[in-house]
């Protein structure tokens, strides 16, 4: 009996040494700190520009663009061109945070 056993098991560790073996696991998602540094390394360009919301209130709308991707995210109203690009670069690390384009 004990032969027998020791005989099956030699064919089970010979057939899972035979299967070929799973992918390595993909390393882990980087954090929102990790990407927001990664992002601040990347060639975004960000433009602003101005209109008139209404006959007397000037608002300011602004746009990202990622060099590397293409991607662009934009912003609106905001009462100045600073904050119109920051809030588009803003928009634009959001886009690329849930595209997963930091990995």
């Amino acid at each position: 009996l004990q032969a027998r056993m020791n005989q099956h098991w030699g064919q089970v560790e010979a057939a899972n040494e035979a299967a070929p073996k799973p992918p390595a696991p993909k390393p882990p998602a980087p954090t929102r700190a990790e990407a927001l540094r990664m992002f601040d390394q990347r060639h975004v360009t960000a433009k602003a520009h101005s209109r008139f919301h209404s006959p007397f209130s000037l608002v300011w709308d602004g746009v990202a663009t990622d060099a590397e991707t293409g991607i662009r995210a934009g912003s609106k109203h905001l009462k100045s061109s600073n904050g119109a690009k920051e809030h588009a670069r803003e928009e634009l690390f959001e886009v690329l945070f849930k595209q997963g384009k930091f990995e």
